[in-house]
């Protein structure tokens, strides 16, 4: 019930900013409708008009079409194997359906306005700037205020190297400390960017390029301050017994599915307010220099849609000037301005797939795990997929059939809607080996000199053989 809550909450979140991001298309941003740039003199023309309420009825069909995907998801709860791989197939699947639609309406667009004349006097202007190539990385936060990020990450991870039960804090944390390097990668492609000329008045140009790397370098830097912090809340959080006061006090899976909802709706909601916050500054500073050049008559070099659309001026080559650059639908920055996308498209997309694959490689066999009992020799031998223990029945003090489980929380392992693998604290016992099938209630309890095992078959009539032949041995 827990990993069905949780999924549905992500499978939401990630729905909801989809139909936002891509329902702003048609919202006009800065000097962009539909990621096409146009006066705002000509957006209520009746054409104008007619391909955004075409663009919108569109996105409807696409946000209903991705929020039935998205639930049908859900019937994957039961398989981890499938159930990652299978999110980030539709979530990414939707985005390119999304974009899809935007290329479509936004070419419809570009066909108007280039029917209409309403193009610049002087489009795809492209001049070197050289006051502004002595800029250089003026703007951008320097990468000594990321070294405090990763020393708090790198305090928070170290002392899980020991203890056997914080192998899955480990994990996590491990996995936070990439993301910490990720954003850092990010901070230096936006420090190394190339600074863009937007008009010809070069204190415009190097007021907007210093915003805009200072902003999001700040943006990567918060998240990185952010992710230590959480790697820090894992810390404590496995420093402490809580798992005891759960078990004798609390449902055990709604107090841990009310601390996964907390964290991640707390990060969710921190990510969303810094993007909003960076996109709003850096708008609000666009929209003073361009009441500033309307005022002294300057000449904007902003007219670069067939760049945007084609990758080139006509035959969908190179673009001029790769890197870094703003979206024109949605916040954020993107390494490419065509729509077509370019290598770092095709790079993302094939390591996703071979994560996913990889993914599902490595859990396919604890999805449909088989629990086996072998006696031989005097030792009962238990196993299921990677997971095995060994005990000498003349060892054994103790073996109970036992009708409903006890609650148990996983130590290491796996806990999923259909196993519990591992090691396990389990109310009244301690930590204790775990190996159950969760087709039903019925479990075997076994107790030697050194620990207490839990195991049974994926059915109860298996379950009650295991049983017989360990009673026989016994």
């Amino acid at each position: 019930m827990a990993i069905l809550l949780i999924m549905t909450f992500v499978i939401l979140f990630m729905w909801i900013s989809l139909v936002v991001t891509y329902g702003s298309g048609g919202v006009q941003k800065g000097s962009y409708l539909l990621g096409i740039t146009l006066p705002t003199r000509f957006r209520g023309e009746p054409q104008v008009t007619e391909v955004l309420q075409d663009y919108q009825k569109a996105v409807r069909g696409i946000n209903l079409l991705a929020l039935v995907c998205g639930l049908l998801l859900l019937f994957l709860s039961d398989y981890l194997s499938f159930q990652f791989p299978c999110l980030l197939l539709w979530f990414f699947a939707m985005i390119q359906l999304y974009q899809d639609n935007v290329e479509k309406y936004a070419r419809r667009l570009y066909q108007v306005k280039r029917q209409n004349g309403w193009l610049a006097e002087n489009s795809h202007v492209v001049r070197i700037d050289t006051a502004l190539a002595r800029v250089g990385e003026k703007g951008a936060v320097s990468f000594l205020w990321y070294l405090p990020a990763w020393v708090l990450g790198g305090i928070g991870v170290l002392p899980w190297l020991g203890p056997e039960k914080s192998k899955a804090f480990l994990a996590a944390g491990i996995l936070c400390l990439s993301v910490q390097f990720l954003l850092a990668v990010c901070a230096l492609a936006i420090r190394k960017s190339k600074p863009r000329v937007y008009c010809s008045d070069t204190l415009a140009n190097q007021k907007l390029s210093n915003v805009i790397k200072r902003e999001w370098s700040r943006c990567m830097l918060v998240h990185s301050y952010g992710v230590a912090a959480f790697i820090l809340f894992l810390r404590w959080r496995a420093g402490q017994d809580l798992s005891e006061v759960f078990l004798d006090g609390m449902d055990l899976t709604v107090s841990q599915l009310f601390s996964l909802l907390l964290i991640l709706g707390v990060g969710c909601l921190g990510t969303i307010f810094s993007l909003w916050r960076v996109h709003k500054r850096i708008e609000a500073v666009r929209e003073q220099i361009d009441q500033s050049l309307e005022a002294k008559g300057a000449e904007i070099y902003g007219d670069e849609d067939e760049y945007w659309l084609y990758g080139g001026g006509t035959g969908g080559g190179k673009i001029p000037s790769p890197g870094l650059t703003e979206k024109r639908i949605g916040i954020g920055l993107t390494f490419s301005s065509s729509l077509e996308g370019g290598i770092a498209e095709r790079v993302v997309y094939g390591l996703l797939a071979v994560f996913c694959l990889g993914f599902f490689l490595f859990f396919l066999p604890f999805d449909f795990a088989d629990i086996r009992m072998d006696i031989q020799e005097g030792t009962c031998s238990i196993q299921a997929a990677s997971f095995s223990c060994h005990f000498a029945l003349e060892d054994v003090e103790e073996i109970v059939w036992v009708d409903e489980r006890p609650r148990m929380s996983k130590i290491g392992g796996l806990d999923s809607n259909r196993f519990y693998l591992g090691s396990f604290r389990v109310k009244d016992y301690g930590k204790c080996k775990v190996y159950l099938s969760l087709e039903h209630s019925a479990a075997i309890r076994v107790t030697t000199k050194e620990e207490t095992i839990w195991f049974n078959d994926d059915s109860l009539e298996g379950t009650r053989e295991f049983y017989e032949k360990l009673l026989l041995s016994y």
